[in-house]
């Protein structure tokens, strides 16, 4: 496990525990596991040359951004980077050799 896996892991986990302490009856309980499923995703698109900073603006939006950044001591996003242009699927910013 990379050291920017194991920060952004357990920043999205601190992030969904603050979630669910704050609003437990509004916790969404499969939340943790999307979030993961992104981390792994940016390290990989990481690992194949991207800049961690431009993954991490590819993978989150909001608060989840603001946290993942912090935890990978980059700078802070944007007002235009926090709203996201709208993606739901992890679009990597080095294409994947193996997707075609």
């Amino acid at each position: 496990m990379s050291p920017l896996h194991r920060l952004l892991s357990h920043a999205v986990t601190q992030y969904d525990r603050q979630q669910l302490e704050r609003s437990p009856a509004r916790h969404n309980i499969y939340a943790l596991g999307h979030y993961l499923g992104r981390v792994h995703a940016i390290v990989a698109d990481v690992e194949r040359g991207a800049e961690p900073r431009a993954a991490i603006l590819r993978g989150f939006t909001g608060a989840l951004l603001r946290v993942a950044l912090r935890a990978a001591k980059l700078p802070k996003a944007t007002p235009d980077e926090a709203r996201g242009d709208g993606r739901w699927c992890y679009e990597p910013v080095t294409p994947d050799p193996l997707a075609d």
